[in-house]
């Protein structure tokens, strides 16, 4: 059998930590960064990483979606937010079923 120096995501993403949070990818921990920022300076009101929420139909747990970040704006608009570098068709379907449950779209932010 080979030996296996280092695993790498399907995707190439690297894991990086900042401000002692592991993130799944360079660009998710960038936009933490920019996110910290706001929060610091007032223009939103919090920011939650990893938020879950369950995708039920027809009362059976069909799924979990995990989010990047739920940003809430000082006026109680809410935001869920995913960095994508690529759109996979997983991703869309959890999006519909998010968008149908819960009535708000999802916000891709590109990598």
């Amino acid at each position: 059998m080979p030996l296996r120096l280092r695993s790498y995501s399907k995707y190439r993403a690297i894991r990086t930590s900042m401000n002692g949070r592991m993130f799944d990818s360079k660009a998710e921990a960038h936009r933490f960064g920019e996110l910290m920022c706001l929060a610091k300076t007032g223009v939103v009101s919090r920011v939650t990483c990893q938020p879950s929420f369950d995708l039920v139909v027809n009362d059976e747990k069909v799924g979990v979606y995990r989010a990047d970040f739920e940003v809430v704006w000082p006026d109680g608009e809410v935001h869920i937010e995913d960095v994508k570098g690529c759109v996979t068709p997983v991703f869309r379907l959890k999006a519909k079923l998010f968008r149908a449950l819960y009535g708000f779209d999802i916000r891709i932010v590109k990598a």
